[in-house]
């Protein structure tokens, strides 16, 4: 039976995203902020936060129905669910599941967030490590920032570090890991910020990482906040300074998005969840 997965894959020559979540960690509206990039009959999940599952299965879609997994940052709300991604494809599909991420960070989500449940085994008592579970894609450093390239079966991302947490960091060598992809294929550039706090620096950088003067981005899609958690994310107010608002869509926002008219103050609008930007 055709579902949503199904379509994106099958437009092979577009690039294709999709946001399964679109809210913020304490959303009850909505699922929590994840993204889909549909290319060349291939599909990647950038994040899988706790109950993400029951998104996906709304539209009957399986974990293991994707091609490549993507992980920014070791919040719940981006990585509580990727132990089942483990296990499903370890014990369900018998497989290993195809995972892009920086060797710096392949370390810390292991040994930070997913070790203590992941490392057990019931057949023979040995340990289990990452490598039981995964296959690894790792990208090469381009940029001081740091940021990071890769190309992957005709996509081209480049993983940009943010700054998102601690609370009140403004020095990308002092933040925790956490990043930002520039998804581009066909000549369609899009910049995808993950968890930010609103930093005009991080353009400049990207900019300069690509040797481009200008943005030459056909649509961004920006973390955003209303009111109340500012201080890790980049908020609404901030954002409304920003140059070519009419291309940023506004994503990873609170319940509270109501309260404000998206599209009167110029921007694209926020995303919604499961909609569908082909480029």
């Amino acid at each position: 039976m055709k579902n949503i997965l199904s379509e994106i894959k099958e437009d092979k020559e577009r690039l294709v995203l999709c946001f399964p979540g679109v809210g913020s960690a304490f959303a009850k509206k909505h699922f929590t902020n994840s993204l889909i990039i549909g290319w060349n009959g291939k599909a990647m999940l950038v994040d899988a936060g706790a109950g993400l599952s029951r998104s996906l299965d709304k539209q009957g879609i399986n974990y293991e129905d994707f091609d490549y997994f993507h992980f920014t940052h070791s919040h719940e709300d981006h990585v509580g669910d990727v132990q089942q991604i483990l296990y499903r494809h370890k014990y369900l599909a018998q497989r290993k599941p195809k995972i892009l991420i920086t060797r710096e960070y392949r370390g810390e989500l292991w040994d930070n967030t997913l070790r203590g449940g992941a490392r057990m085994n019931e057949y023979n008592g040995r340990n289990l490590v990452f490598e039981d579970y995964a296959e690894f894609i790792h990208p090469d450093i381009v940029h001081k920032r740091p940021i990071y390239n890769v190309d992957i079966d005709g996509l081209n991302l480049r993983l940009f570090k943010t700054i998102h947490e601690p609370g009140g960091c403004t020095k990308i060598e002092e933040a925790f890991w956490c990043n930002g992809l520039v998804i581009e294929y066909n000549d369609k550039k899009i910049l995808w910020s993950g968890d930010t706090t609103f930093d005009p620096n991080m353009f400049m950088e990207i900019n300069n990482s690509y040797d481009y003067a200008q943005s030459p981005y056909d649509a961004i899609f920006h973390d955003c906040d209303i009111g109340g958690y500012a201080v890790v994310h980049a908020s609404y107010k901030d954002l409304l300074t920003m140059d070519n608002k009419n291309r940023i869509h506004l994503m990873h926002y609170g319940d509270d998005y109501e309260t404000v008219d998206a599209i009167e103050d110029g921007f694209a609008g926020f995303t919604k969840e499961w909609e569908i930007f082909r480029y």
